[in-house]
């Protein structure tokens, strides 16, 4: 079995081949959209999925502990109100709740799932899908990045595949935290990283400091990954100072 080189498409010598191997990522690719959105409202909603939605309701844990922690039996609304989004909150009380108790966390995955609820309601399998759908996107980012870094189609078929049914990253897509999100910018902005350096233009720069900028929003461990694009700059450029460094 031979192919030849070609950033944009599969070309097996046989074409019977060709349709079983084009046919098998697609299963695959199937599978993967699958597992990611089936039952995501009959799994268990733990512990920090709760907090999650205690960040996009607005409200603070020294609040729900001001009122919960009396001992006294409650309603059930009394409780909801801090999962759910509420009139009596709003987006910048999410970002202030952040601030204030979990500043180790970024905001834009909560802002954005919080925007997500509003539009499409507040149920346990809307709050998880998000997540899912930044998993689905890391997909097309990571073929993007084995195309910058091995210029073959092949293996950037066979890259997505794997994620796409890996279970770790299934995982993470159900679960309404900041992690398929972090996945994504990863991908997205280290493919941006090496269209740079083959472009090296202005707008391709540009680029990549955009999506920096968003890895920096989505999770304060970006900034290492911002780190380790430098270093591997630095070193691809054999430590002189040139325009690629500079950029």
């Amino acid at each position: 079995m031979e192919f030849t080189k070609n950033r944009d498409r599969l070309n097996f010598q046989n074409p019977s081949l060709n349709k079983w191997v084009i046919f098998l990522i697609i299963v695959i690719l199937v599978m993967g959209v699958f597992f990611r959105f089936a039952n995501l409202e009959k799994k268990v909603y733990w512990v920090d999925e709760s907090y999650t939605s205690l960040r996009i309701s607005g409200y603070t844990e020294s609040e729900f502990i001001q009122e919960f922690g009396d001992g006294q039996i409650k309603q059930i609304e009394n409780l909801q109100k801090y999962q759910r989004i509420n009139p009596e909150k709003s987006v910048v009380d999410t970002v202030k709740g952040l601030a204030l108790e979990e500043a180790q966390l970024a905001p834009l995955y909560f802002v954005a799932v919080r925007f997500w609820m509003q539009l499409f309601g507040d149920s346990i399998a809307v709050t998880r899908s998000l997540s899912a759908v930044f998993s689905l996107l890391a997909l097309p980012c990571m073929y993007w990045l084995c195309l910058e870094l091995f210029e073959s189609s092949v293996t950037a078929w066979l890259a997505v595949i794997i994620i796409a049914v890996s279970p770790f990253q299934v995982v993470y897509a159900q679960e309404a935290r900041p992690y398929s999100l972090f996945v994504m910018v990863i991908l997205l902005s280290s493919a941006a990283l090496l269209r740079g350096m083959r472009l090296k233009t202005n707008s391709s720069w540009v680029i990549y400091a955009a999506t920096v900028a968003v890895g920096l929003y989505s999770h304060l461990l970006f900034a290492l990954i911002a780190i380790g694009h430098g270093i591997y700059v630095v070193i691809i450029e054999k430590f002189r100072f040139k325009k690629t460094v500079i950029s």
